[in-house]
């Protein structure tokens, strides 16, 4: 069976009367007329991957709305895990225009991480997938250009 985030949302809504009725505990988060509220991802830094510890952070700086923006927040919350991206889509349009298709750099929270404190994914200590796959990608680049370099020689004349 597959759940939709609006379906997500509909389950969400359908529980807050119970959640009333059994009194639960319910965060204000209305700050002079103005709700407040955050995304998940806001939170990976201090609380990835564990979903259980983003809703904590949450509740202690009394944040009561969030927009499930991590697939392991949705996962807890019951939605079925997909990918985040298709597939191969770039060789796709590639084959289709008659270009060619140098390389896929997979999706890898190390680029993410590494960008972060300004150290390359290929420079890492611990490298992720995504390393390796764009030093094939610069090496395929490398290669055409010098390629089409060797092809388009400069030619001196002198008269």
């Amino acid at each position: 069976m597959e759940i939709t985030r609006r379906d997500l949302g509909k389950l969400a809504m359908a529980s807050v009367p119970l959640s009333r009725a059994f009194a639960a505990k319910r965060i204000d988060s209305k700050f002079g007329g103005v709700q407040i509220g955050a995304i998940t991802y806001s939170f990976n830094r201090i609380a990835s991957p564990d979903p259980e510890a983003i809703i904590k952070a949450y509740v202690e700086i009394g944040l009561g709305e969030a927009e499930l923006m991590s697939n392991h927040c949705e996962a807890l919350a019951g939605a079925p895990a997909m990918p985040p991206f298709g597939r191969g889509g770039g060789e796709r349009w590639a084959a289709e225009n008659n270009v060619d298709f140098l390389g896929a750099v997979p999706l890898d929270v190390t680029v993410r991480q590494g960008a972060d404190v300004g150290v390359p994914a290929v420079a890492q200590s611990q490298p992720g997938p995504a390393a390796a796959a764009l030093e094939h990608v610069a090496k395929a680049v490398a290669g055409k250009v010098s390629m089409q370099a060797a092809r388009e020689q400069p030619v001196l004349t002198v008269s």
